[in-house]
């Protein structure tokens, strides 16, 4: 095993991590595993198509990763305020609570924006859930982007 596939397994190992602890970037770093590996020369069979295909899907994700939570604040009826207050939230609570402070924090912003336009009660809260349902699925999809390319590093260089 050289060292190229030993930093590869621990930046796939901790792109896992990643995706539970908002503090580190899951995704990024599982696909900096595979890069290392690619420009290494470190596995047989990680060609340039299969090289696409891992940034293409890492790359949708960190886009989805911003557009889901919105899409789901608006399926469940978020205003504008709401979506501007659930991500000024996000930053907010990023920055004075992490990690927890970013689902914290876009929650009760949602939540707070909801009510300035005059939303109350559960209507307000209903507009808030969206956001932490989008964030919740794509979360499930980089958690599967980071374990699928643990395993392919793992079944390749073992």
């Amino acid at each position: 095993m050289t060292i190229w596939e030993i930093i590869a397994i621990i930046l796939a190992i901790l792109g896992v991590f990643g995706t539970l602890i908002p503090m580190l970037p899951g995704s990024v770093l599982s696909l900096a595993a595979i890069a290392i590996l690619f420009f290494s020369g470190g596995v047989e069979g990680l060609s340039t198509a299969s090289l696409i295909i891992f940034v293409t899907c890492g790359l949708g994700l960190m886009i989805l990763d911003y557009i889901v939570p919105i899409l789901g604040a608006k399926f469940f009826g978020a205003s504008k305020q709401g979506i501007i207050g659930s991500i000024t939230g996000g930053i907010i609570g990023f920055f004075l609570f992490p990690p927890l402070g970013i689902l914290l924090g876009t929650f009760l912003g949602a939540v707070l924006g909801e009510v300035y336009v005059g939303k109350k009660g559960m209507k307000a809260v209903r507009a808030a859930m969206g956001t932490l349902l989008g964030s919740g699925a794509v979360l499930v999809l980089q958690i599967i982007y980071a374990i699928w390319i643990l395993i392919w590093i793992l079944l390749k260089v073992f």
